[in-house]
């Protein structure tokens, strides 16, 4: 092994064992939820085999060589809409899941991907809001959608899930 693969190896490793646990959690059906720290690490990604990154912030610009990404510029507060961009990034994880791994992130991974993530659940399983955000919050502790989320939330399953 040449020198100059040795150290790309050994700064990967590196790289890998010094990220945070708490940066990105496996929620389900080949979706792992997580924040802005395991975002921008490419390689940390590559070690679960995730293919597709879905950025749900406005602040972080997902830039990758090798990984397919989807920007949803949402900011965290009053008045941003979830959907129709919810609806849209539903479809894209569906399109994908089967035969991709997918991080879905924001700047913490407690808001606004959260958020998406719960939708995704709650359309997949049918389950109320609160369900599905326990079933997150049990596996990433921080998961804390903001107010207007969850009322956006709510109102969707009783519309059009119940």
């Amino acid at each position: 092994m040449k020198l100059e693969s040795l150290i790309i190896l050994l700064i990967s490793i590196t790289s890998i064992l010094g990220q945070d646990e708490d940066s990105m959690h496996y929620i389900l059906d080949n979706i792992y939820l997580g924040d802005v720290l395991a975002a921008e690490n490419e390689t940390y990604l590559k070690s679960f085999n995730i293919s597709v990154v879905i950025n749900c912030a406005y602040e972080h610009i997902s830039d990758y060589e090798d990984l397919k990404a989807y920007e949803l510029n949402l900011t965290d507060h009053f008045p941003q809409q979830l959907f129709p961009t919810f609806e849209m990034a539903y479809e894209v994880i569906k399109h994908y899941n089967e035969n991709s791994k997918i991080f879905v992130h924001c700047m913490s991974g407690m808001s606004r991907s959260a958020s998406l993530v719960i939708f995704y659940i709650m359309k997949e399983k049918k389950w109320d809001y609160d369900t599905s955000f326990e079933y997150v919050q049990k596996i990433r502790s921080c998961v804390n959608p903001n107010s207007y989320f969850v009322e956006q939330l709510k109102d969707y399953y009783d519309k059009y899930i119940k």
